[in-house]
């Protein structure tokens, strides 16, 4: 899905994502300057961690997820009060890719591709991992199919 953000974000691991679409309200009661101007609404937002920090990244992004302006916070959930104020009903919105201060793959491959067919995880149901190698449900399928005998 082109929606979804990149695993990693300004150096930081995507946790969350929501996309702003037209059942949320932007309310601008909280402000985020970037440069000395007022960013306003944007139509993408991630929430995110650096490598093993405590604090929590709120990143404003554009429609290619390009980060325009950030926040940080001490909690997941403060940075989606805070978000929830400028943001009404985007509470709902937002998409988990990855647990607080999960770092097990850190910093290695963040988006692991199907060995034989080349979709990412994203695009598929199911990412089986071997010791150099990854299979998504997809190929093991079809590869049963292929070798099924009559």
């Amino acid at each position: 899905m082109a929606d979804r953000p990149p695993l990693i974000l300004d150096s930081a691991k995507v946790l969350e994502y929501a996309i702003v679409d037209s059942s949320v309200e932007y309310t601008g009661k909280s402000a985020l300057f970037v440069g000395g101007e007022l960013l306003g609404e944007v139509p993408k937002l991630a929430l995110c961690q650096n490598y093993k920090a405590t604090d929590f990244l709120l990143f404003h992004c554009n429609e290619a997820w390009e980060v325009l302006g950030a926040g940080g916070y001490p909690s997941v959930e403060e940075a989606k009060r805070s978000c929830e104020k400028s943001y009404k009903g985007i509470t709902n919105k937002w998409i988990m890719v990855a647990k607080p201060n999960d770092f097990e793959n850190w910093p290695g491959e963040f988006e692991p591709l199907c060995s034989f067919c080349g979709k990412s995880f994203y695009d598929i149901e199911k990412m089986f991992e071997g010791q150099s190698a990854y299979i998504c449900n997809e190929c093991i399928s079809q590869l049963k199919k292929d070798i099924e005998i009559d």
